[in-house]
């Protein structure tokens, strides 16, 4: 019998489900269910491991910081660049006002904006242990995307990866931070409450005789640390003369072990 050859022609059309999308959902197993969505995200990882190999090779011609942020600001999705770019802007609202303390030109108290030292700080520092703080000086490292260190310590979501790889701010520089820190405690307003106002910080003042360093703004599990273990406070200034009178030591040079307290 002469096999019967088929037409060549439009290729058939398929045919439409009398199901509806909801109806054909809801008959789909839990094993279904679970391997479409293992699916959906292994595609995605594929998506994301191909835009970051080819960003690895684009890196290789970048010579600014701007074109890197710029390349790797491509590889987020619109709402993760809005997220981003929506916490810098809270940062830009917290550093206007510890810029304008520091330099004296807070507005005054009868002003309707007006936010007082006291409540200001309570607000930066809680600001700080939800959202942590960032290394911008970073950036003095030059091509600091062509070193061995980007590749190693820049790949995780804490503001200073963040902040190398987009040029985003989602923390508050670090810098500034301690500035603000020091400015606390020259204020005898506010030296006392500094320690009492559930901000996550209080003041250390240095033990050793004769100081004259300004008392230290740390964390107050830092000075728990300190209290539980006996260890009496020495303010950076004092470690460094004691480090390098050591170092000028003939005794300390030749070996000789010599009575050091906790560094």
């Amino acid at each position: 019998m002469e096999e019967l050859k088929r037409k060549v022609g439009r290729p058939r059309k398929p045919r439409e489900s009398i199901l509806s999308p909801e109806v054909i959902e809801g008959l789909l197993t839990p094993a279904q269910l679970a391997e479409r969505e293992t699916r959906g995200k292994e595609r995605l990882r594929g998506i994301a491991r191909r835009k970051e190999a080819n960003a690895e090779k684009e890196i290789e011609n970048i010579t600014t910081k701007e074109e890197l942020w710029a390349m790797n600001r491509k590889l987020l999705s619109e709402a993760e660049l809005s997220a981003l770019l929506e916490k810098q802007e809270r940062v830009w609202d917290q550093l206007h006002w510890v810029s304008d303390v520091l330099a004296g030109t807070n507005l005054p108290p009868d002003d309707i904006d007006y936010v007082s030292v006291e409540e200001g700080a309570a607000d930066l520092f809680k600001f700080v242990k939800v959202n942590g703080t960032v290394t911008v000086e970073l950036i003095l490292l030059g091509p600091y995307w062509q070193t061995p260190l980007y590749k190693e310590r820049f790949h995780g979501s804490d503001p200073t990866s963040i902040f190398a790889r987009y040029g985003l701010v989602v923390g508050i520089p670090e810098l500034k931070l301690y500035e603000f820190q020091k400015f606390l405690v020259t204020q005898t307003t506010t030296a006392t409450p500094l320690s009492s106002s559930g901000n996550g910080y209080t003041t250390l003042r240095c033990s050793v005789p004769g100081c004259t360093s300004w008392p230290e703004a740390v964390k107050e599990e830092i000075a728990a640390g300190y209290k539980e273990k006996g260890i009496p406070y020495r303010c950076p200034k004092c470690i460094e003369l004691e480090r390098k009178s050591k170092g000028e030591s003939t005794l300390f040079q030749r070996g000789v072990p010599s009575r050091r307290g906790p560094q």
